[in-house]
C-alpha cells in the first residue's frame, strides 16, 4: 500500500486517509522566530504543554502559537504544520520554504538525544487523528456535549464583587474601553463586539474584514482600532458613529498588541521587532521605533509608551514625544500582559507565574511569584488586578505590597481583562464537562489502519524501538503520545480529543475528581484521586491509588532522566541518587486517594504537567509491593509491551502477563509486535461513566507498521 493512498477500514466501510504531499504544501506567510520555534517543536511531537515548558511560555500562549502558524500556513490540522518543519529537522527546508523567516534558534538546534526521535510520524498522525472518521471513533466528544457560556462579566472596582454579566456569541480574546462602550474581539469567530456597559447588553456585532482573526483591540476618540494575526491589510479601524469599518492600514504582516494615547496609536509588529506610531486621523505612519525581540503587549501611560517583548523578556520604554526607545528593562521572564497605572507600569507572566511592578520615574523592578498563571493585567489609577486565566480567579493587589488583598472568581476561565473608574470587566469562558457519550453513537466494529515506514515514529520505525509505547522513558512521538492518551493511560489531569475550538485545549480533571488545590505560596499542590477505579487484566482486582503516581514519578526521574518535574522537591536528587534516597521527597500521599505534591519553586503550569503520559500511573509489583517502580520494575529498555493500561482499550493478549515473575522471565503481551503490529482490545474494567474524557467508540484497533512506499 502507498504511503500517499493510506486507506482505513472501520467496519465494513474504507475511508481514504490524506496524502501525505498534502501534509506539506509551500504556504506563503512568513513565520516570526518564535512561530518557527513552535513549528520545530510541533514537528518533534510535542505537546503544547511541552512547548510551553521548553519555550519558558504558558500552554495557553503556545496553543495561541500553533493556532497562528496553522493560520499563517493555511494548513488545516496540526499534523500538517508537523509535517512541513519536519522535511527538514534543523530548519533548512523551512527557512527555504518561506523567504524572510528568521533562522531557527539555538533553542531548536539544541535538541539531540532521545529528543531527536520526537519527530512526528506524519503517516500514523495523518491518518490516526487529521481523518474524519478515526477522529470520530476514538476522540470525538458526544454530540450532546453542550457548547461553552461566553460572556463578559463586571466586576465592581470598590467590593471587588461580580455584578453582572453580558452573554455573548463567542469566545472573547481581549477587551478595550472607549467611546463610551466595550470592546471585545474575538479570535477564534473574527468578531469585534460592542457591548453597553450600563445596561450591559451587546448593541454592536461586526465581523472583522478580512481572514485573519483580530488579536489585538484599541478604542480611541474617534475609531476603534484592531490588529489581526497576518496579511498585509493587518491593521483595522471601525467608525463607530457609523459601524462601519474604514480603509484598512499595511504596514505589516505579523501585527501583534495595539493601544491609543498621548495623540497615536501605538502598534506592536513581532515579525520585524518594531512598534508602529500612526497618526489616528489620517493612519499615516508617524514612526517606526525598533524594540526588543518579539514585542506583544503595548500600553500607553505613567510616562511612557511600554512594550512588552515576549521572546527577549524585556520591556522597552518609548517617549511618546521623540518616539525612541529611552530604555531596556528585563523582567526575568517572558511576559504575558502589561498594563500601566498611577507611577508603575505592570507585567504579568503565565508560564513562571510572576508579577513585576516598575517605576516609572526610575524604571526599577520589583519581582514576586504571583498566583499560578496569571494571565492577564489591568491598571487604573491606583488599583491594579490581575487574572489567572486558566482558574478564572481575578485579584486585586496592593500596589505597594504586590500581594493579593481580594479575589473573586470570574464565571469561567479569563482570557481579556479590562478597567474603568468604577468596573473591571473580565471575558468569561466556561467549558461544560463532555458529556457520557450517548446510546445513539455508534459503537463498535474494528478500525484498521495502516502505516508506512517512517523513522522518526516509534511505532512505524523500521527498526523496532523497544521503548516505544513506554510512558516514561519513550521517546513521546506524537503517534505514541496520542495513543497512550486516548487509549492506553489515564492520568491526573489531562483533554478530550478535539480542535482547541471545541475545548480540546482546556484542561480538565481524569483520575483526579477535580483540578488540584494550591497553597497560598503556589509550593503546595493536592490532588483527590477518584476511587473504585481499576486497572486492565491481569490487574484487574488492583485499584489505582496515590502511591502509583508516585512510582511513576520515580521512574521518570531515575529511568527516563526527565525533567519535566524537576520543580518537585527532592526529584533531581532521587534521579541522580544523591543520599540514596528511597523516594522523592516532595511527594506525599497521606491516604490512598491523595497526593500532595512540594515544590521548591512556583510552578504554575504543573496540572497541565500531570497530563502527559509520563505521569500515567504503575501499579504496585505482586512480588515486591515495595518495588520503587511496581510492575515495571526491570523493564528499563521498555515497559510498552508489558503496560498494564488503565485507559478504555488495552494491548490484546494483556490478561496473559505474568508479573509474579521476574522480568526477564516475563512475556510480553502478543498484540504488540515492535515495528509490525499493534492491537488494542476494550480493557473490561474500564466504565464510560467515570470517565467523560474518552469515548472509546471502536471496539477494537490494528495498527500494521512497516508498509513500504511502493
Amino acid at each position: 500500500m502507498a504511503a500517499k493512498e493510506l486507506t482505513q477500514r472501520v467496519s465494513d466501510g474504507w475511508v481514504r486517509g490524506p496524502r501525505l504531499e498534502d501534509a506539506v504544501a509551500t504556504p506563503g506567510r512568513p513565520l516570526t522566530r518564535r512561530e518557527q520555534e513552535v513549528a520545530e517543536l510541533v514537528a518533534l511531537g510535542s505537546t503544547n504543554r511541552e512547548i510551553a515548558q521548553k519555550l519558558f511560555i504558558s500552554a495557553r500562549t503556545a496553543e495561541y502559537h500553533v493556532e497562528q502558524v496553522r493560520n499563517k500556513l493555511g494548513f488545516h490540522s496540526r499534523s500538517q504544520i508537523a509535517a512541513w518543519a519536519a522535511r527538514d529537522y534543523n530548519g533548512a527546508a523551512t527557512r527555504d520554504a518561506l523567504p524572510g523567516t528568521i533562522a531557527a534558534s539555538p533553542v531548536i538546534e539544541r535538541r539531540a538525544g532521545r529528543e531527536q526521535r520526537r519527530l512526528v510520524a506524519v503517516g500514523l498522525v495523518a491518518a490516526l487523528i487529521s481523518t474524519a472518521a478515526t477522529a470520530y471513533l476514538i476522540t470525538r466528544p458526544s454530540p450532546s456535549m453542550p457548547a461553552p457560556l461566553e460572556a463578559v462579566a463586571q466586576i465592581d472596582m470598590n467590593s471587588g464583587q461580580v455584578v453582572g454579566a453580558v452573554t455573548t456569541d463567542t469566545r472573547g480574546s481581549g477587551l478595550a474601553i472607549g467611546n463610551g462602550s466595550l470592546w471585545e474581539i474575538g479570535y477564534s469567530n473574527g468578531t469585534l463586539l460592542r457591548i453597553d456597559p450600563r445596561t450591559r447588553a451587546v448593541i454592536g456585532h461586526y465581523g472583522v474584514p478580512g481572514n485573519a482573526p483580530p488579536v489585538g483591540v484599541a478604542a480611541g476618540p474617534d475609531a476603534v482600532w484592531v490588529t489581526t494575526a497576518y496579511g498585509d491589510d493587518s491593521l483595522r479601524r471601525l467608525d463607530p458613529r457609523t459601524d462601519q469599518w474604514q480603509q484598512p492600514i499595511s504596514i505589516s504582516s505579523g501585527l501583534a498588541g495595539i493601544a491609543y494615547g498621548a495623540d497615536a496609536v501605538w502598534v506592536a509588529d513581532k515579525a520585524n521587532n518594531v512598534v508602529w506610531q500612526i497618526q489616528p486621523t489620517n493612519g499615516l505612519v508617524s514612526a517606526r521605533i525598533p524594540v526588543g525581540e518579539g514585542p506583544e503587549g503595548i500600553v500607553v501611560g505613567a510616562g511612557g509608551v511600554w512594550v512588552a517583548n515576549a521572546v527577549a523578556g524585556t520591556v522597552s520604554r518609548i517617549d511618546p514625544v521623540s518616539a525612541t526607545v529611552t530604555a531596556t528593562i528585563d523582567v526575568g521572564s517572558v511576559p504575558s500582559s502589561i498594563a500601566a497605572g498611577e507611577n508603575a507600569v505592570w507585567v504579568v507572566s503565565e508560564g513562571t507565574s510572576r508579577l513585576v511592578r516598575i517605576d516609572s520615574m526610575t524604571n526599577a523592578v520589583v519581582d514576586v511569584p504571583f498566583g499560578n498563571g496569571p494571565s492577564s493585567v489591568t491598571a487604573f489609577g491606583q488599583a491594579v488586578w490581575v487574572a489567572e486565566g486558566d482558574s478564572g480567579r481575578v485579584s486585586r493587589v496592593d500596589p505597594q505590597s504586590l500581594e493579593a488583598v481580594a479575589s473573586v472568581y470570574a464565571p469561567g476561565a479569563v482570557d481579556g481583562i479590562a478597567a474603568d473608574s468604577r468596573s473591571v470587566w473580565v471575558t468569561a469562558h466556561v467549558v461544560p464537562t463532555p458529556a457520557v457519550a450517548g446510546s445513539t453513537s455508534p459503537r463498535g466494529g474494528s478500525l484498521r489502519v495502516a502505516l508506512p515506514t517512517w523513522n522518526p515514529s516509534e511505532l512505524a520505525n523500521s527498526a523496532a524501538q523497544a521503548d516505544a509505547l513506554d510512558p516514561q522513558i519513550g521517546g513521546g512521538s506524537l503517534d505514541s503520545n496520542e495513543i497512550l492518551r486516548c487509549c492506553l493511560v489515564r492520568t491526573l489531569t489531562s483533554h478530550i480529543g478535539d480542535s482547541y475550538r471545541n475545548g480540546g485545549a482546556e484542561l480538565r480533571p481524569d483520575l483526579a475528581v477535580k483540578l488540584p488545590e494550591v497553597s497560598a505560596d503556589g509550593l503546595t499542590w493536592t490532588f483527590r484521586i477518584r476511587p473504585g477505579i481499576f486497572y486492565a487484566p491481569p490487574m484487574q482486582h488492583t485499584e489505582i491509588t496515590s502511591s502509583d503516581f508516585v512510582r511513576s514519578l520515580q521512574r521518570d526521574a531515575r529511568i527516563a532522566v526527565s525533567t519535566t518535574f524537576t520543580v518537585i522537591q527532592g526529584f533531581d536528587a532521587y534521579a541522580r541518587g544523591n543520599g540514596n534516597p528511597g523516594s522523592i521527597s516532595g511527594l506525599e500521599t497521606p491516604n490512598r486517594y491523595t497526593l500532595q505534591v512540594h515544590l521548591s519553586r512556583v510552578a504554575g503550569d504543573l496540572p497541565y504537567r500531570f497530563a502527559l503520559p509520563e505521569s500515567a500511573p504503575i501499579p504496585p509489583s505482586p512480588i515486591d509491593p515495595s518495588a520503587q517502580f511496581g510492575a515495571a520494575t526491570g523493564h528499563d529498555s521498555g515497559y510498552g509491551p508489558f503496560l498494564v493500561a488503565s485507559g478504555p482499550y488495552m494491548i490484546a493478549g494483556s490478561p496473559q502477563l505474568d508479573f509474579s515473575r521476574p522480568a526477564a522471565q516475563q512475556q510480553p503481551a502478543g498484540g504488540f509486535q515492535l515495528a509490525h503490529k499493534l492491537v488494542l482490545v476494550r480493557n473490561p474494567s474500564w466504565r464510560q461513566a467515570t470517565d467523560p474524557l474518552r469515548p472509546a467508540y471502536a471496539g477494537q484497533m490494528q495498527f500494521t507498521m512497516g508498509l513500504s512506499d511502493d
